[in-house]
């Protein structure tokens, strides 16, 4: 008998789990969810039972995060393209440009043409009395 009942709790622990991802994924959406540490904190149930039935690893309510994500990167991307502000303005290059680009505008990876610039000044004693 405990071999026939296997089936029905197999069955009672899958509705169980599916109904849980629902309310995962509802959950996510309604409060616009960015991490799963976030989604545990507004969901209706323990985090003990969040792991228990290991919903971190649920494809699908990755899924629906990433898509949140995404759909909020965007809108800050439209914000920034219609800002006035060139804080933003450069913050949005930076995002979309070449890594040529990016060398250029960070001035970090600065290449001279002319490798006299690159060597360092010296000034003896005699130069300076030369210009002072």
């Amino acid at each position: 008998m405990q071999n026939e009942d296997k089936p029905v709790q197999e069955i009672v622990v899958k509705t169980e789990y599916d109904e849980l991802v629902d309310q995962c994924i509802e959950t996510a959406k309604k409060f616009s969810v960015l991490f799963i540490t976030e989604l545990v904190s507004f969901l209706p149930f323990s985090r003990q039972t969040f792991y228990k039935y290991k919903l971190h690893e649920n494809p699908e309510i990755k899924q629906t995060i990433e898509d949140i994500k995404v759909f909020r990167k965007q809108g800050l991307r439209a914000k920034w393209y219609d800002s006035n502000n060139p804080t933003v303005q450069i913050a949005l290059y930076k995002l979309i440009c070449t890594p040529e680009e990016r060398r250029v505008l960070s001035n970090s990876d600065f290449e001279s043409p002319d490798e006299e610039i690159k060597k360092p000044l010296i000034i003896s004693n005699l130069d300076k009395k030369k210009f002072l």
